[in-house]
């Protein structure tokens, strides 16, 4: 199990309880969103370094053997937040507002060039996204156009085209998709 807290990041084994500190790129890097890679080897960790407004977004190996790689830190012009790791491990989704307007990008866990998927008004906001196999990404797109035109995303990386799934006024940012389809979702 891996967890964070304000002293840092840790893994503690189930069966013997036994923690250990999980090194982070930073000493002052608060890590609040985690989430694992499919082998079990690596953490997807987002989070606040120095003050609230600097979030980043760090794949972080916790066997050993691999470095630590900042997502969206490519030429310095992108800082990723809201990640997830596809269901094969083989890309990372996030959310960005390089230019001002949110977007959806993906890119390798290793680093290299992200690449935008979509991108959003300036005004709208962007709840949870999250890989619902290894081609599709599910959003909640908050409107901010004044209407209440806020909708499910269902978003093909393939194409880079997204589909709403759900169309609602009153959403307020996550979602999730069962097994069977059907989407839970908040009001």
């Amino acid at each position: 199990m891996a967890y964070s807290n304000p002293g840092g990041l840790y893994l503690q084994r189930i069966d013997t309880g036994e923690t250990y500190t999980v090194s982070t790129p930073d000493p002052r890097f608060k890590p609040a969103a985690l989430g694992w890679f499919p082998d079990g080897s690596r953490l997807l960790a987002g989070g606040f370094t120095a003050q609230a407004t600097d979030w980043s977004l760090w794949m972080i190996p916790v066997l050993g053997g691999s470095k630590q790689v900042k997502m969206g830190d490519y030429r310095g012009g992108l800082t990723a937040i809201g990640g997830a790791v596809s269901p094969d491990g083989s890309r990372i989704a996030f959310k960005s507002a390089i230019g001002g307007a949110p977007g959806i990008w993906i890119q390798g866990p290793e680093g290299g060039e992200p690449r935008r998927i979509v991108a959003f008004g300036p005004a709208d906001a962007l709840g949870s996204l999250k890989w619902t196999d290894r081609n599709h990404i599910e959003l909640v797109q908050l409107a901010g156009d004044g209407e209440g035109n806020s909708g499910i995303l269902s978003c093909d990386v393939r194409n880079d085209r997204c589909d709403t799934v759900v169309s609602a006024a009153d959403l307020t940012g996550d979602s999730l998709r069962l097994p069977d389809g059907r989407i839970v979702f908040s009001r």
